[in-house]
């Protein structure tokens, strides 16, 4: 996934991944209000899961830990993220 850094100069972004005929949504974005790095995780056929962090650190982490555990689910990213406009820092974020 991209680093923080690129993360960070675009809006949030949207990775797709797919298995057999199901699509799984994984979205990133910063929450201005919260001043919080957040990550929506969309699987089919159930509810979506929200997770907050205020450190970039455990973000990043939270992140290369999700794309694992998707990996051995046998879940491939299909293409590159979608970058949404808006959404990204207009306050600077801890790193």
């Amino acid at each position: 996934m991209g680093t923080l850094n690129n993360l960070r100069r675009s809006g949030p972004m949207v990775w797709f991944f797919e298995r057999s005929a199901r699509v799984l949504e994984l979205e990133t974005r910063y929450d201005n209000e919260t001043s919080e790095y957040v990550v929506e995780l969309r699987p089919p056929d159930v509810a979506a899961q929200t997770e907050r962090f205020t450190d970039g650190a455990a973000f990043r982490k939270r992140l290369l830990a999700l794309e694992r555990s998707l990996s051995c689910q046998r879940w491939r990213r299909k293409g590159p993220p979608i970058i949404l406009p808006d959404g990204w820092p207009n306050r600077t974020p801890s790193q």
